[in-house]
């Protein structure tokens, strides 16, 4: 099944994991995962099937062709949500993208949201546009300069999960959590967070963990799944210069931060512009590997 097909099907009709045929893992409940991209949907695939689930299909992400009513969900039911901050996503896509255009020149499947496979666009996007240059197009949703249709791949994704987030107070059969939470110390986290995360999702399908279990999976999770880079938080504190910060805010993606919790004040970018490079500024330019 092709990535497109699964961002387009509806969520009530598909599972994305199914039980295993045991009578132990029977008893546990069904779900379903509303995950935004680049947010740890394969952090969680990896719990989940540490938790006795098993895999039977692709990810799906939070949108698709018809809206959810998050209200009216099936009871029975355990929805997990999961979030990441926005300016994390975006480098994170960056090296995505560059993924899929080096496996499409390779010969390989890539996904049928990208907009374009001519070589001669793909080669010059790997080869003569900068880091810098890419994150910008990311920020301002520019489709034809990347190749990607970033309305479907990120915006309409955070619109969706911003909807869900919005609810107060949440459903009892949704959860949600923080990509900063599931990646624990290797991702630049902290344990106890980790551990609250994979109890939150244990407990949210009826599963009881031990310490030791919690941490038996919290040891093995990190790291080695399809699209995992590097699995960090906060590197676009490292990648944002003043031309990225100025276009997040024209963008309007603040208010995804807001919705999510990683920041209070309509004004965070303030010290940052304070302080950030331009984009030629060659003598502060930071190589993000």
């Amino acid at each position: 099944m092709r990535l497109m097909d699964c961002l387009s099907q509806s969520l009530a009709n598909t599972s994305y994991i199914k039980f295993q045929d045991t009578s132990a893992v029977a008893a546990k409940k069904p779900f379903r995962l509303l995950t935004v991209p680049k947010s740890g949907t394969h952090l969680i695939e990896k719990i989940l099937k540490k938790l006795g689930y098993n895999k039977c299909g692709p990810p799906h992400h939070i949108y698709y062709d018809k809206r959810l009513n998050f209200r009216q969900l099936d009871p029975n039911i355990g929805y997990i949500a999961s979030v990441r901050d926005p300016r994390d996503i975006m480098v994170s896509i960056v090296y995505f993208i560059d993924s899929l255009f080096r496996s499409n020149l390779r010969g390989v499947h890539t996904p049928e949201f990208l907009v374009t496979r001519n070589k001669t666009f793909l080669v010059r996007w790997l080869n003569e546009t900068t880091f810098d240059e890419k994150l910008k197009s990311v920020i301002n949703q520019e489709g034809d300069k990347i190749g990607v249709n970033m309305y479907w791949l990120l915006r309409k994704q955070l619109e969706e999960a911003k909807r869900l987030m919005s609810i107060k107070p949440l459903p009892k059969n949704i959860i949600v959590v923080r990509f900063e939470d599931l990646v624990g110390v290797k991702g630049g986290g902290e344990q106890k967070k980790q551990a609250t995360a994979i109890n939150k999702i244990a407990n949210h399908l009826n599963i009881k963990l031990s310490d030791e279990k919690t941490t038996e999976i919290a040891d093995q999770i990190w790291g080695n799944t399809p699209t995992f880079r590097k699995g960090k938080i906060g590197q676009w504190k490292e990648a944002f210069k003043r031309e990225h910060l100025e276009a997040f805010k024209a963008n309007q993606w603040t208010k995804f931060l807001l919705a999510f919790g990683y920041e209070t004040d309509p004004n965070w970018m303030a010290p940052y512009l304070d302080s950030s490079p331009d984009l030629n500024d060659e003598a502060n330019v930071k190589v993000i590997g």
